[in-house]
């Protein structure tokens, strides 16, 4: 996993002197030092503007020529191919495949959509160093890049040999003399190694899928601390909306220049919103939220999603966070920087929150597919009812097993009651040692512990009093010989647990006017570590 550093100082360092750091690194072969260099996140690109972050990320990436390509950068890699606009930016990704110690050929189809990116941006630039001097004696340009790391890869599927010759067919009379030699180079030297089977487009490629740890205390403050508005100003909390079910959340913002990233996102937004409704699976919520709360007021972010077909009702709205964007922000490592108020650098982020808001997947940077997302929400559902039935099930056991305890005697005298109660003995006839009262007290007592951590995880404190109110029933009746008292302290530890047992089924049946469960449930305090569901599935 790439980490994030958070030094402070870094924001503060001129550009160059964060290049000769890079340029260290690489004549030190650091790869692995390289990658903190590629975080949105990263605290260097904190206040810069998006030309500075471009031209440090694009010479970083061209670093990994080389000191070699980590596998975790190539989501950073991919995603600039798929999604970057910059020429520096794209060249210097095309460049850093060429690190790799082992082929990628499913990068090829990245490389055509770079390569139709770059069409009509096809610039000279030089990686020789970070401060070049004008003219320049020697270039590169994006195509020439990206045509090198295709020769390099060696294409071998057909798909992608068709889209390099449609693009030689179509636009070869618009690219320059070098241009279109690496292309007919590239498109001779893939011909012997093309096979119809060995199709990279059969492989889905997906965007990284992260893990999270959610601690009780980070859930707790997003839930108190954020406070949203709505494309309707209407204001509520994150609790309001975020806690009624599975919600499918992404972010953008409406400023975004980049039109594979914000506009594509929202637009596909609008897609799966449709396909949703089409499996008639209306209990899922969308959400959008805006990177720039400030610019972005309710009435642009309903024009925004008018604009790219998305229906605004109860269940999917865009929000912009009014308070506690950066409690947000850390909970879910949101992919995003800024100058100032402006956004200066982000990624693509989609989410799927459960009910508690944690999250269950997260697919960031590389564009996801609606259909996708459609299909991994009709498998949590699935997933969810699978749950609740064993839950019930064991609820059921666990009742039952206490109705058994709560009647099973528990000494010598509680055996007696029992047995007055149904007329079959006498409490005579039990053979009964002083001692043994010691025995069974300190086990009622233990038991007494074990029900009052189980109550207070559960939330229902009125069931460990009950069971205090049954010891304390057992044991006067006992000291006093009431035997009264002890049929009721027998009641009492019946009712305590079948309280405690049921109240998951309490909790599924009783809710609050805003649909949310009243107790917390009896995961409530426990850290969740969701599966990843899939990883980059690279060949």
């Amino acid at each position: 996993m790439v980490k994030v550093i958070t030094d402070d100082s870094l924001a503060n360092l001129p550009t160059v002197a964060i290049a000769a750091k890079i340029d260290a690194m690489a004549a030190q072969g650091k790869g692995r030092d390289l990658l903190d260099y590629l975080p949105e996140q990263f605290y260097g690109y904190h206040g810069r503007s998006s030309g500075e972050i471009n031209r440090i990320k694009g010479y970083t990436f061209a670093a990994f020529l080389k000191t070699g390509l980590p596998d975790e950068a190539i989501p950073f890699v991919l995603d600039e191919l798929e999604n970057g606009l910059d020429a520096y930016l794209v060249a210097g990704a095309a460049r850093a495949l060429r690190g790799l110690n082992h082929a990628l050929p499913a990068a090829s189809s990245y490389l055509i959509k770079a390569f139709y990116n770059m069409l009509f941006m096809d610039d000279a630039l030089s990686f020789e160093s970070f401060n070049v001097k004008y003219p320049l004696s020697s270039y590169t340009t994006p195509l020439s890049e990206i045509l090198e790391t295709m020769k390099w890869l060696k294409v071998e599927d057909k798909h992608t040999l068709d889209a390099l010759e449609k693009v030689y067919a179509v636009h070869q009379n618009i690219l320059s003399k070098s241009a279109k030699t690496l292309l007919l180079e590239t498109i001779e030297l893939s011909r012997p190694h093309i096979s119809v089977e060995n199709d990279c487009c059969a492989i889905p490629l997906h965007a990284p899928v992260h893990t999270f740890i959610h601690k009780r205390r980070m859930r707790r403050e997003v839930q108190e601390q954020v406070r949203l508005e709505d494309q309707d100003e209407q204001a509520l909390s994150y609790n309001d909306f975020f806690t009624s079910g599975f919600t499918v959340l992404i972010f953008f913002y409406t400023r975004c220049d980049n039109p594979n990233k914000c506009s594509l996102s929202v637009s596909r937004f609008s897609r799966l919103q449709y396909l949703l409704e089409e499996k008639r699976l209306n209990q899922i919520r969308l959400a959008g939220i805006t990177y720039d709360a400030g610019y972005d007021v309710s009435s642009r972010l309903k024009s925004y999603g008018d604009n790219r077909g998305f229906a605004f009702n109860r269940q999917q709205r865009f929000f912009r966070v009014t308070s506690g964007f950066e409690t947000l922000r850390s909970y879910l490592n949101l992919g995003v920087n800024y100058a100032g108020s402006v956004v200066n650098n982000h990624a693509i982020e989609l989410y799927i929150l459960d009910k508690k808001g944690n999250v269950k997947v997260a697919q960031t940077r590389l564009q996801w597919n609606p259909e996708e997302i459609r299909d991994i929400l009709i498998s949590l559902l699935s997933k969810k009812e699978s749950v609740s039935i064993r839950k019930v099930l064991r609820i059921a056991g666990n009742t039952l097993s206490g109705i058994l305890i709560a009647f099973f005697p528990k000494c010598p005298v509680c055996w007696a009651g029992y047995m007055s109660l149904f007329g079959a003995i006498g409490l005579q006839s039990i053979p009964y040692t002083p001692q043994l009262f010691y025995v069974v007290l300190m086990g009622m007592l233990l038991n007494l512990y074990v029900n009052y951590r189980t109550c207070r995880k559960k939330n229902i404190r009125n069931a460990f009093y009950i069971n205090v109110l049954g010891c304390f029933l057992v044991i006067t009746g006992y000291l006093w010989k009431f035997q009264f008292a002890i049929y009721g302290g027998i009641v009492a530890l019946l009712i305590s647990s079948m309280y405690i047992n049921l109240s998951g089924i309490f909790q599924s049946l009783f809710r609050n006017k805003n649909n949310q469960r009243i107790w917390l449930s009896q995961e409530t305090g426990r850290q969740f570590r969701s599966t990843e569901l899939q990883d980059l599935k690279l060949k």
